[in-house]
C-alpha cells in the first residue's frame, strides 16, 4: 500500500470512531419499566399511560412529576424538569426519553399521543354533520 492510502484509511477510521463515540449517548433503547429498574443510568425510553391522579406540576420550578403505567401494569415515577407540554393533560399515551436515577425516571424529553389527533373527521367537533358543532345553531334561526 502507498503511504497516501494508509493515511487515508487511518483518517476514515478516526472519523468512524469519532462518530460512534459522539452518537453513543443519543441512541436510546425502548425498554419496559422492569428492564429500566435493572439498568439505572442507561439512556432509554419508555412508553405508557400517565396516571392523572398522580400528576403534579410546579410552575415556579418548571417541574412536572407524574407516574407512568406501562401495558403490563407496572408503574414508575417520572420527573421532567421543563415546562409542562400544553397537551399533557389530554395525552392518553406518553413516550418518555431519559434515564432511571435515584428511584425515578429522569425525563429529558416527552412525546405525547393525544386523542384529539386521532379523531376521524366525521366525529371531530365543528365538522359537517356534527350535531355538537360550536356554531351549529347559527344557521337554524337560533
Amino acid at each position: 500500500m502507498k503511504p497516501g492510502q494508509v493515511f487515508g484509511a487511518l483518517i476514515i477510521a478516526v472519523c468512524i470512531l469519532a462518530a460512534g463515540v459522539s452518537l453513543r449517548g443519543s441512541v436510546r433503547k425502548s425498554l419496559t419499566i422492569r428492564e429500566i429498574m435493572t439498568a439505572p443510568g442507561e439512556p432509554c425510553s419508555i412508553y405508557g399511560k400517565p396516571v392523572k391522579s398522580e400528576t403534579r406540576y410546579d410552575m415556579r420550578a418548571a417541574r412536572l412529576d407524574f407516574v407512568l403505567k406501562d401495558e403490563k401494569g407496572d408503574t414508575i415515577p417520572v420527573v421532567y424538569h421543563k415546562p409542562k407540554p400544553e397537551t399533557f393533560d389530554q395525552a392518553v399515551w406518553v413516550k418518555v426519553y431519559g434515564a432511571y436515577r435515584d428511584g425515578r425516571f429522569q425525563a429529558d424529553d416527552l412525546t405525547l399521543k393525544c386523542p384529539s389527533k386521532y379523531i376521524t373527521p366525521s366525529t371531530a367537533p365543528g365538522k359537517p354533520g356534527d350535531k355538537t358543532a360550536p356554531y351549529a345553531a347559527i344557521g337554524k334561526g337560533a
